[in-house]
Formats: C-alpha cells, sequence, structure tokens
C-alpha cells in the first residue's frame, strides 16, 4: 500500500496555517495595509516593510508543498508533481518578487499562476484507482475538487486582471486558504483511512 508518510502530514498542516497566520500578521502590522484591496505579494515587494517576513513565509510555504509532494505516497504521481512544482514555482515568485505597490513583475505573475494552477488541478492528477485508495483520491471526489478549486482560482484571476476590481486581494486570500487546506484535509482523510483498513 502506498501511504501518507508522517513529513506529509506535518508540511500538509504546518504549510497553510503558517501561511495563513504569516500575511495575516504581515498585514496587521503594515498599518493602513488595505487586505481587500492589495494581493499578499504587496506584502513582499521591495518597498514593502514587511518584505523579509513575507518573504520568508513564502520560502517555507513552498518547502511545505514540495515535501507533500514528496511524502503523499498514496496520491497518484502526476499530482504529487503538481503540487512539488507548486512550490518551486512558489520560491520562484519570491526570487522574482514585485519592484513596489505601483508597479508589477511578469515573471513573479506568471510564477504566481503557475503555482495556482498547479494546486488547483492537483486533485484530478492524484486520482487512482483500486481497493487500496483512499475515498478521497478516488475519480469523482477529484473531479469534483478540482472544479471547485479551479473556480476559485479563475475567479481570483477574473479579479487580479479586472482594472475595475477592488476586491482581487480578498479573492487571493480565500483562494489561497482553500488551495492550502484541501490538500490537508485529504492527506489527514487519507492516513486516517489507512489506519482504520489496516485495523490500528
Amino acid at each position: 500500500m502506498r501511504k501518507i508518510e508522517t513529513p506529509a502530514l506535518i508540511a500538509a498542516t504546518v504549510g497553510p496555517l503558517m501561511t495563513i497566520a504569516g500575511f495575516t500578521i504581515a498585514e496587521a502590522s503594515w498599518r493602513g495595509f488595505d487586505p481587500i484591496v492589495h494581493t499578499i505579494s504587496a506584502l513582499a515587494a521591495n518597498d514593502a516593510p514587511t518584505i523579509i517576513f513575507m518573504s520568508t513565509i513564502f520560502i517555507l510555504s513552498g518547502f511545505a508543498d514540495i515535501t507533500v509532494g514528496w511524502y503523499a505516497k498514496s496520491f497518484g504521481v502526476p499530482g504529487r508533481l503538481a503540487i512539488l512544482f507548486a512550490g518551486v514555482a512558489t520560491f520562484a515568485l519570491t526570487l522574482f518578487n514585485t519592484p513596489s505597490q505601483t508597479s508589477e513583475s511578469p515573471l513573479h505573475q506568471a510564477c504566481a499562476i503557475v503555482a495556482f494552477s498547479l494546486l488547483a488541478f492537483w486533485p484530478l492528477l492524484a486520482v487512482r484507482r483500486g481497493p487500496d485508495v483512499p475515498p478521497m483520491l478516488r475519480p469523482l471526489p477529484g473531479i469534483i475538487a478540482t472544479i471547485v478549486l479551479v473556480s476559485v482560482c479563475l475567479w481570483f484571476l477574473y479579479t487580479w486582471i479586472d482594472p475595475h476590481s477592488h476586491i482581487e486581494g480578498l479573492t487571493e486570500r480565500i483562494g489561497v486558504a482553500v488551495e492550502g487546506c484541501y490538500p490537508m484535509f485529504v492527506v489527514w482523510h487519507s492516513w486516517f483511512w489507512q489506519r482504520k483498513r489496516a485495523g490500528l
């Protein structure tokens, strides 16, 4: 049986909680920062007072995704690679950070889109068949989860590119929370299912 290993449990739990707590602390420490309007990337821009703190959170989040992709061995290999490379894309978007609050970085935007997209499609890519496959990794849950995650991702991307939108910060935070917490749910559900099936 391909099992969920302990490092995946830890990373899948710590990663999203750390990310959500990180951007919440960063924006709370920046007087006048509007999280409804401004994206999380603005917290790591070159002119942001929170650049070091938020960049560190991004890097740790990338490590968490890579760890989940490597050690969540119950997942289908394409899904594991999607999560792993989402972590690599997070490293890249940290390296190619936003120059300022009023400018954009095409490389940063591209890396962010790649990370968001991979974390939206991984459930479908992680699908497996067989009696030893945890329920959340079977085709129907994988398809439903992917539809939901892709919808949330598209909602954020729409508000991001819409020049008249003033809620891109809010939609991004919702997307990050949903895309981060769903792997945590699947990892823990699969781990408990495997233990129960093994009589532990």
